[in-house]
């Protein structure tokens, strides 16, 4: 069983003890465009480059060897967010930076779009009636509460922005903390095997498993392992 795994996910979707192959995406829109690169579809270097850093040291042939010698997909959503180009290319956000960063395309090339919950469900059934032959299991973003106990603790670890207090450094915790709730209501509703990473720490204290609000620790990422492991177990009896 622990070699059959295959993450479509990024550091939120890290299974410890090389228990699984892995490519970093972050939405459906992602991984469907990545099919199209490794079929041939996608020629613009640009574009294969916002997808994937350094597209040309993957052997997309031994990546579809990896995927067909698994039966099991596990994949990250942990974002609405995707970026497109006028051409219907897709790219990843990070990549899409580095690219502007270093001059190679302009800073408008790529438009951000946010996902309908139709379309987002739609993206689904087609990667589904693609892989149809596979597990899926779904998961969100790092969802956390606020509570007196872990509150200085969470807001120390938002990102600033020009926040000048603390009561404007919550307010962004909570609109992030939102958006990612939005994607786990989603995944209950509609996805048949899903984890909510809040649920895995109900009786942990967010320094133990918390990098931040954005990473696990490597503590964390090992609780999670053995709870996707024993999660694995149960749906696939």
């Amino acid at each position: 069983m622990l070699n059959e795994i295959f993450r479509f996910s990024s550091c939120r979707g890290i299974l410890t003890n090389n228990i699984s192959s892995n490519l970093k995406f972050h939405n459906i829109k992602e991984i469907l465009f990545f099919f199209d690169l490794i079929n041939g579809k996608v020629n613009n270097n640009y574009v294969k480059n916002s997808l994937i850093k350094n597209e040309d040291t993957y052997d997309f042939n031994e990546i579809l060897e990896t995927i067909n010698n698994c039966n099991v997909i596990y994949i990250e959503i942990s974002t609405m967010k995707y970026y497109k180009d006028k051409y219907g290319n897709v790219g990843h956000d990070i990549h899409i930076k580095n690219l502007i960063n270093a001059g190679e395309i302009k800073d408008d090339y790529f438009k951000e779009y946010i996902y309908t919950e139709e379309e987002l469900l739609n993206d689904i059934k087609i990667l589904e009636n693609k892989l149809n032959n596979y597990t899926f299991i779904y998961t969100g973003h790092i969802t956390v509460k606020l509570n007196d106990d872990n509150k200085d603790y969470l807001l120390s670890k938002v990102e600033r922005s020009g926040e000048k207090n603390l009561q404007q450094i919550e307010e962004k915790f909570n609109k992030i903390m939102y958006r990612r709730y939005q994607i786990n209501k989603f995944i209950e509703k509609y996805c048949k095997n899903y984890i909510i990473i809040e649920d895995i720490f109900n009786d942990y204290k967010c320094k133990e498993y918390l990098l931040d609000i954005v990473h696990l620790t490597d503590y964390g990422h090992s609780i999670k392992t053995t709870y996707f492991i024993n999660f694995l177990k149960k749906i696939t009896l």
